[in-house]
């Protein structure tokens, strides 16, 4: 199947868009929220220590993320970045929705707080799906970018 440059695009741009969107909303709202998103990770099964370092860790990458996917320089290890981010967060869900963790309070910060576990499950998978597609999409994209790595130049010395 022929895809149309305009096609890949607008696709690539619409999954870049909401993996930015989710990024930042989600970093910008633990920071503007910080005591609560504290509060809810000391609930947590992590050590004091632990809790410490992650509360300035999670909305730090998380910006960083939206930020190194506008820049087309550093997209390929942001989209990796964001995968793995959001494959860890889904796998919390996962063990949150299985009644694996005794209690399960959710550090996510605004609207999706509000959300179900299960709900929460469903939006990180297809989050992740939307991450798959992107990163898809950039190795085409570099693969058409990339610089030929056969060049036969001959360095000749005249004498």
């Amino acid at each position: 199947m022929k895809v149309s440059s305009k096609s890949f695009k607008l696709v690539s741009g619409i999954c870049l868009f909401l993996l930015i969107l989710l990024w930042s909303y989600t970093s910008l709202s633990k920071v503007l929220e910080f005591g609560k998103f504290e509060k809810s990770l000391l609930l947590q099964h992590f050590s004091s220590t632990a809790v410490h370092l992650l509360k300035f860790f999670i909305p730090v990458s998380e910006l960083l993320i939206a930020v190194l996917l506008i820049t087309i320089k550093f997209r390929s290890l942001a989209l990796w970045l964001s995968m793995t981010m959001i494959l860890t967060f889904t796998g919390y869900v996962a063990f949150a929705v299985t009644g694996f963790f005794e209690n399960r309070p959710c550090a996510c910060g605004g609207v999706l707080t509000m959300l179900s576990w299960k709900a929460h499950l469903y939006f990180n998978i297809f989050f992740s799906l939307v991450n798959l597609i992107a990163l898809r999409l950039e190795k085409v994209r570099n693969s058409f970018t990339a610089p030929p790595t056969n060049l036969n130049i001959k360095t000749e010395i005249p004498v």
